[in-house]
């Protein structure tokens, strides 16, 4: 399958909270940027730069300010199998930590990712379970790996009797169920690492405002996550939700 855009351009800036129920817990502010030119029967090529960054307060001053605490740099490709009803990329992230020292202020990582469009196997609209399986491989700091599997299912309000309902109609929810296993990367061995819940409520606002698609997608999120943690103390439990916007051209 080709790709029809020649070249695809996305933002995405997320609120989201820090760990809940800690006594210093803040906001932190996440921001995606990146572009993926269409390759033709090649697939497409991308990259992307992500920012992590918080509200902090100096206690010693008074003085608040922001703490630039994660900095990633990726690029991938995606092989044109989307046709097939499959996602398939591969690529590599560079990982930055300013606040760090030494060899743990950076890492880096190979990964690959396979989603299916399971709408085919069930001849409906869209995806019902939309499975979805990665895989990272870190090569520098850790030697191990990361493996995620995840569902995931859209519900659409205005396919549920509300599509004459103001606001409602541009709205879906996704429920959604991810787990994470270990393999030497965190632990010296290969186990279940972290279960994790959450559920998406979506604005469609390219719909709502009518902006023509010629223009791009413009999207409004907010979710809440409970991740569930094997792993302690290394990784925690953690309950926490935010909003995004989404604008892909």
């Amino acid at each position: 399958m080709e790709r029809k855009e020649p070249l695809r351009c996305f933002l995405d800036y997320t609120l989201i909270t820090d760990e809940t129920g800690q006594k210093n817990s803040h906001l932190s502010h996440q921001l995606a940027v990146g572009a993926e030119a269409g390759l033709g029967r090649l697939g497409g090529l991308g990259a992307q730069v992500w920012l992590d960054w918080c509200d902090v307060e100096h206690t010693a001053d008074g003085v608040r300010g922001h703490d630039l605490q994660e900095a990633d740099y990726r690029a991938y490709w995606r092989p044109p199998v989307e046709a097939a009803g499959v996602f398939l990329e591969i690529g590599w992230i560079a990982e930055t930590f300013p606040n760090r020292t030494g060899d743990a202020a950076y890492t880096n990582e190979w990964y690959v990712s396979v989603g299916l469009d399971d709408s085919k196997w069930f001849g409906t609209e869209s995806g019902v379970l939309n499975p979805y399986l990665a895989y990272y491989m870190d090569m520098d700091n850790y030697r191990g790996s990361w493996m995620e599997f995840g569902l995931s299912h859209s519900f659409f309000l205005a396919r549920m009797g509300l599509a004459k309902t103001p606001i409602l109609q541009h709205v879906s929810l996704t429920p959604s169920f991810l787990v994470g296993i270990d393999h030497r990367q965190v632990t010296r061995s290969t186990r279940v690492g972290t279960i994790q819940y959450g559920i998406d409520i979506r604005l469609d606002l390219s719909d709502l405002l009518k902006i023509p698609p010629k223009y791009g997608y413009l999207g409004l999120t907010g979710f809440l996550y409970f991740r569930d943690s094997l792993l302690e103390p290394h990784i925690e439990d953690r309950l926490y939700g935010g909003v995004s916007l989404t604008f892909t051209q």
